[in-house]
């Protein structure tokens, strides 16, 4: 059976661990290891039937800012559209899970190539069948598929794996330049485990992977209204569909253009002073 579950919020000294954490890593490998920010959450024991993911940042949110109109502006996503550009959209909005403001970044070629390192079924079904649709549901906001499987690990963006152990049903983590915020690399990891009923794998496990995967696309944080996909509660044996507010936050943080060529033409609104900055790479664990 699915293992008893209860919803967790951070506690304040939990969420101070995790940016001291980051902050002592960067200090003492700054020139081996990329700077680091954590997004984190586990599930505990219980006897209630929502799955919680819910997450803790630290370090780089990156809220808008005003550069004084050198690049993209006051309240504007990555590519430089005010964060309003299509609604309603949970862009700008907090995390209800840690009170964090919602960080975004982009890839700039799509589809992006998945790998999976292993191959489990349960309940007869392939889960990296099912992990590839629910990936690919985001894909009626794109117009085409924003996810394609590989055979190597060595031509993949994004890296799929599974465990059988630990709390969280699902993590993404993402590692992106932080001069103009875009992702270079991924991975997700989902949790299995014996007993899976069909409704968990087909239902749970899909909108599971469809969650992740808006992670991998555009988002570290969560949407603060509950029925959207990147909502960081679930009923683990439902399938969420995305709402509207799902595509409008991904068309805004996009600039509702998904091809290559028009993309790079925002490359202008890089910013200079964080050219030197190492990547960073932030977990959401679900």
């Amino acid at each position: 059976m699915f293992p008893n579950l209860r919803s967790v919020q951070r506690i304040g000294n939990h969420v101070s661990s995790l940016i001291v954490h980051r902050s002592n890593r960067s200090r003492f490998a700054t020139l081996a290891w990329p700077a680091l920010a954590m997004f984190a959450a586990a599930c505990g024991s219980g006897s209630a039937t929502t799955d919680s993911r819910s997450s803790s940042m630290a370090g780089d949110p990156a809220p808008p800012v005003d550069d004084g109109g050198t690049g993209p502006g006051p309240w504007s996503g990555p590519l430089g559209c005010p964060l309003d550009t299509f609604g309603p959209n949970y862009c700008e909005e907090t995390d209800p899970s840690n009170g964090q403001v919602n960080a975004l970044w982009w890839w700039e070629t799509l589809p992006l190539k998945i790998h999976f390192t292993s191959a489990p079924t349960m309940q007869g079904q392939d889960l990296n069948t099912l992990a590839l649709d629910g990936f690919n549901r985001w894909s009626s906001v794109v117009g085409r598929p924003v996810a394609v499987q590989v055979a190597t690990a060595g031509e993949a963006d994004v890296s799929v794996s599974y465990i059988t152990t630990g709390t969280p049903l699902g993590r993404a983590t993402v590692g992106y330049m932080p001069f103009n915020r875009q992702a270079f690399t991924g991975t997700v990891t989902f949790k299995t485990w014996a007993g899976m009923t069909v409704a968990e794998v087909t239902q749970g496990f899909l909108s599971t992977a469809q969650h992740e995967f808006g992670h991998i696309l555009f988002i570290g944080g969560h949407s603060p209204q509950n029925g959207d996909s990147m909502y960081p509660y679930a009923v683990p044996s439902n399938f969420v569909p995305l709402t509207q507010r799902d595509h409008d936050s991904l068309k805004t943080t996009y600039c509702d253009s998904f091809d290559q060529r028009l993309r790079s033409s925002f490359m202008h609104q890089a910013r200079p002073e964080l050219w030197d900055l190492d990547p960073v790479f932030v977990s959401v664990e679900d």
